[in-house]
């Protein structure tokens, strides 16, 4: 029990530190890991009617264990040019936020459009390393998975004006995840009370 609450409470800071770390942009000379998807494991959000597509995604952490991060490649398969959209990642911890590049109200992620059949690639990640036995050590990537991550987009500006929106399924998912965060962290002793 002990373990999993430090777990979880480094899996909340890492979280903390994404929401706020990419909202002010990343600090220069970053190194990262790949997650593996044993420890963590990274979904796409299944949204049939968003004109995009996240293709080559990759969970990310910093070396210094205090950063989470996805990169990923962004595939519009609608019919209009993107002006902006804001990408969100939601956690089995009850933790996420807003994946943007230039700002945490803009949405931007690129300063083009990106037009339809065209592939915008987030490159804002300094380096990525390979995950040795003693990263794996120092960031405790070693074990049973820890969390599922989830990736989706919530809203999408076109250049017309016009927006897709999908508030409704980003709220569900955050909600979601609460409960079953307040559930994981609930003492083992109350547990058998209950029963």
């Amino acid at each position: 029990m002990r373990y999993r609450l430090i777990v979880l409470s480094l899996l909340f800071l890492w979280a903390t530190d994404t929401a706020g770390g990419q909202q002010n942009g990343k600090r220069e000379g970053q190194r990262y890991v790949i997650v593996p998807n044993e420890n963590v494991l990274l979904l796409i959000a299944s949204q049939p009617g968003a004109p995009i597509r996240f293709e080559d995604t990759k969970l990310l952490l910093s070396i210094d264990g205090r950063e989470l991060a996805v990169a990923y490649k962004l595939y519009n398969v609608g019919t209009k040019p993107i002006r902006y959209l804001t990408p969100m990642m939601w956690t089995s911890f009850g933790t996420g936020g807003t994946l943007t590049g230039a700002g945490p109200s803009s949405g931007r992620v690129t300063d083009e459009l990106i037009m339809p059949g065209q592939t915008f690639r987030d490159d804002h990640l300094d380096e990525i390393v390979p995950l040795t036995d003693e990263l794996r050590e120092k960031l405790l990537l070693r074990g049973p998975m820890k969390a599922i991550v989830v990736l989706m987009v919530q809203r999408i500006a076109f250049a017309d004006g016009t927006t897709y929106s999908d508030d409704t399924t980003a709220k569900a998912l955050h909600t979601y995840f609460e409960k079953l965060s307040s559930k994981i962290d609930r003492p083992e002793h109350l547990e058998h009370q209950r029963k």
